[in-house]
């Protein structure tokens, strides 16, 4: 068998990493005042936030086009590879009913296509651990069955510093998002199993946050045996905030520190941070 990974620009991985792992990156669609720009490719991060930051326009984002999806699954069908889909949480974006319906027009079952439930550095650590069972000679089948066990074990935390691109996205009332930045609320985000968002608390503060961020590590503790990530966004002072606190807790542990994807951030805005681990087998949500 041969494989081919296909996954999206919202699991953070430069071109570089893609190219390192053989592995198909597809971006996403960033649109500024009319302007379209191909995730990590047309504009960076750094440009990105800078934007996100000063611009009064409110950017958007959209999936990938079925018209892309079956360009990769006919190349992949002329080299009789089998083709896995990881893609950003059919919950929170088309990318997953566009590369369905792809899939059909091509009529290539070889095409497996995962709702991971998941994004950022979660599909990271699908996208890994599959090449991994890969090279262990595991089957497609095995190999979905496998990454459907572990996304299950996927805890992705992020905590906000403002609810002002909530509300610019639409995702909460102006009310509301007033109210909540008068109280200084810092809400912690979290992806369910299913890939929905959610909110997981509205500490007031960032300190209420931290401690709630570091009470979930304690009753939720990583395994050892996947990485864990660092996210923030545009500035990472939040975050060396954070960390600073997990070492004085003993809970802090060498990983990948990332600056988060702009078609995430521009949904949650800058000076965002959290973590992102798989959890010890024997805890529990």
């Amino acid at each position: 068998m041969k494989l081919k990974i296909i996954t999206d620009s919202s699991s953070d991985y430069t071109v570089e990493e893609a190219k390192q792992l053989n592995i198909e990156l597809i971006p996403l669609t960033l649109t500024f005042d009319g302007q379209d720009y191909s995730d990590g490719i047309t504009i960076t991060k750094e440009d990105f936030y800078k934007r996100l930051v000063e611009e009064k326009k409110f950017p958007k984002t959209s999936q990938p086009s079925p018209e892309v999806f079956i360009h990769l699954f006919e190349q992949a069908q002329k080299r009789e590879e089998t083709v896995l889909v990881l893609l950003i949480a059919k919950a929170l974006s088309g990318s997953y009913q566009n590369a369905l319906l792809a899939k059909e027009i091509v009529g290539y079952e070889s095409v497996y296509i995962m709702d991971t439930g998941t994004t950022i550095a979660g599909l990271q650590i699908l996208t890994e651990e599959a090449l991994k069972l890969f090279k262990q000679g595991k089957t497609i089948e095995e190999i979905i069955e496998a990454l459907k066990h572990l996304q299950q074990r996927i805890v992705i935390l992020a905590c906000m510093n403002t609810l002002e691109y909530l509300v610019k996205g639409g995702r909460l009332s102006a009310t509301a998002g007033f109210m909540g930045n008068v109280l200084n609320l810092k809400p912690i985000l979290t992806i369910r199993p299913d890939g929905t968002l959610a909110i997981l608390s509205k500490p007031i503060g960032k300190n209420h946050a931290n401690l709630i961020l570091l009470k979930s590590l304690k009753n939720n503790p990583p395994s050892e045996t996947y990485p864990i990530y660092y996210y923030y966004s545009y500035q990472a002072k939040n975050l060396d905030v954070l960390v600073d606190k997990m070492k004085k807790e003993n809970l802090y542990r060498e990983g990948k520190r990332v600056n988060l994807s702009p078609v995430v951030g521009c949904h949650i805005g800058d000076q965002c941070y959290g973590i992102v681990y798989v959890q010890k087998e024997e805890s529990s949500c």
